[in-house]
């Protein structure tokens, strides 16, 4: 499935498509109530270890795991994504006008031993590339891509219509805090777990359902 998505959101020009950015978003709340940090190695491949096992557990047979990438910070990533061969499409829909798709959010499967998964895990972390989202093996591509695109356009704060990044870990870290139940149900929708880096990369950020009885330590 790697053809653009078809549903209602239609594409942006590279402008409007960076209007949300971490210098717009809310302040987090004191109520940091789903949000946690844990150690990862300095080692690269150690590192590479700890983050397989928070995103794809002990078993992989038993959670889909997601990225959504950022072809703004990654270059060449659609070519990427077409020489690695893994399932994947953009989130912004229809014909893409010049110039859109080298800056578009890109949902990407990723497997634990694939080769695009170790590219994203050694060379993407630190570079804010994007966020992985881990939800239950039943929840299939086409009603993740449905799920993610549904909240790319969001309201201003003067309640205009604009392009949500939350694909970048800096946006979406401070966002996810801030969240009312009801923004809460809306970005969680079937994930169970958020991953990201901070901005020193120096750990892994979790946002979780309080209710998630398999997640990994």
């Amino acid at each position: 499935m790697n053809e653009a998505a078809s549903d209602s959101t239609s594409s942006p020009d590279p402008q409007s498509a960076t209007n949300t950015s971490a210098t717009n978003i809310p302040s987090a709340s004191d109520e940091n109530r789903w949000r946690r940090a844990v150690e990862i190695s300095d080692a690269p491949e150690e590192r590479v270890a700890d983050l397989k096992r928070h995103l794809f557990g002990l078993d992989n047979d038993l959670r889909n795991v997601f990225a959504v990438l950022d072809a703004a910070g990654l270059p060449n990533l659609p070519a990427l994504l077409q020489e690695h061969g893994r399932p994947h499409c953009c989130l912004f829909s229809g014909k893409l006008e010049p110039g859109v798709a080298e800056c578009a959010p890109y949902l990407v499967d990723l497997t634990r031993d694939d080769a695009f998964t170790a590219l994203v895990l050694t060379e993407g972390w630190g570079e804010a590339w994007g966020v992985f989202a881990v939800l239950p093996k039943e929840i299939g591509f086409r009603d993740v891509r449905k799920h993610f695109r549904s909240f790319l356009r969001v309201r201003g704060p003067e309640g205009k219509p604009v392009f949500f990044r939350y694909y970048d870990p800096r946006v979406f870290q401070l966002y996810l805090p801030t969240c009312t139940a009801e923004e809460l149900d809306t970005v969680l929708g079937p994930v169970l777990r958020y991953a990201m880096e901070p901005p020193e990369a120096k750990e892994l950020l979790l946002f979780e359902r309080n209710d998630e009885e398999d997640a990994p330590c």
